[in-house]
């Protein structure tokens, strides 16, 4: 328990720590001031605000037409992802007749300004969030573990078992810092947006209201509507991402554990982290230029990265950029375990290594 505490104080006096908050904090607060603009004119139409004044439009769509645009395309190689492409979108029939049945499409939201007011909340500060979580996240599990080879200490602290096992005090100081730093970071951040945005008349919309809809990368000229596999209304929706932000911060703690126990020099951890962030982005772009290996695109959108990229659009099919239903929340559950077993095996080899 000291070594805990002593390590959490060299954390919380750590001033590289309280700039970057203090940046990430005046960062968000643009983004909040950049996306104001529509702020107003939702007042405005929240003034008369009527429970239902959207369109049918769920009743008209079949999950299997839906999905027919991604079946012989970017898979069309691979027999394995066309079935499972096209078994993905005859689950979705189900989810759309739940919300046919309920109305969901009905359901005002913010009305003609849902989009912006969706992309303000959700793409914008909650993805900024993200980052900052995992970067920091990066930062404290670097600054801790190579405190000591700066320091010239390594030989004191690590020339026992009880020395070793020092990493798990460091490890658990991380998270403690890690999740205060982000939830004090989260907390104003989102205070400061819900001052600016009213959301008071439009938490208890349903967030598949026929005025959201989805813009498709692949095709930025194909409007789709937000289809989500279960009924979400706009504050379960928001807890149930925040939820799985918390997930893939600790899937990036574990993974950033594992990578420093089992590398001696900090450059090459600073690589193996960057390259575990950069190239899954790059991978958007270069993996579907390559039509011959489709499993390599689809791997990628297992990726912690790509999950970040299209938060905005979680719980719904994704077209090309999932497989799987609610393959996000399954995604974030294989890196948590990967992590786990990762940390495991990483600190078996960092017990036996030589620490210079």
């Amino acid at each position: 328990m000291c070594c805990i505490k002593e390590e959490i104080r060299k954390l919380s006096y750590n001033k590289v720590l309280i700039a970057f908050l203090t940046i990430c904090l005046l960062f968000n607060a643009g983004v909040i001031l950049a996306s104001s603009n529509t702020s107003s004119e939702l007042k405005t139409i929240l003034q008369d605000y009527q429970p239902q004044s959207g369109k049918e439009i769920f009743k008209d769509i079949d999950g299997s037409g839906l999905g027919s645009m991604y079946y012989d395309e970017r898979y069309i190689d691979s027999h394995i992802l066309v079935a499972l492409m096209h078994e993905k979108y005859q689950k979705l029939e189900l989810p759309i007749e739940q919300l046919a049945k309920e109305q969901a499409d009905l359901s005002t939201y913010a009305g003609e300004l849902t989009p912006y007011v969706h992309r303000a909340l959700f793409e914008y500060l909650t993805k900024a969030i993200m980052i900052e979580g995992i970067l920091l996240f990066t930062f404290l599990v670097l600054e801790t573990f190579f405190m000591e080879q700066h320091n010239k200490t390594l030989y004191t602290v690590y020339s026992s078992l009880r020395g070793r096992r020092i990493v798990f005090d460091k490890m658990f100081s991380v998270l403690l810092i890690g999740m205060l730093g982000m939830v004090i970071l989260s907390c104003l951040s989102y205070f400061a947006f819900f001052q600016i945005w009213d959301f008071e008349k439009i938490w208890d919309a349903n967030v598949a209201s026929s005025f959201n809809y989805i813009t498709d990368s692949d095709e930025p000229f194909l409007w789709k509507p937000f289809i989500t596999w279960t009924s979400f209304t706009v504050k379960q929706y928001f807890c149930a991402t925040l939820v799985l932000m918390v997930g893939i911060w600790l899937a990036w703690w574990l993974l950033s554990m594992m990578t420093v126990l089992v590398n001696k020099r900090i450059s090459v951890a600073i690589g193996i982290l960057a390259g575990g962030l950069i190239i899954p982005f790059f991978g958007l772009i270069l993996f579907r230029q390559l039509p011959e290996l489709p499993e390599l695109y689809c791997l990628n959108t297992f990726s912690i990265t790509v999950n970040v990229y299209y938060s905005h659009m979680w719980f719904t099919d994704q077209g090309y950029h999932t497989i799987l239903p609610w393959q996000e929340t399954l995604s974030v559950i294989l890196h948590l375990v990967l992590g786990l077993l990762g940390v495991f095996v990483g600190y078996h080899v960092f017990r036996r290594k030589d620490v210079c």
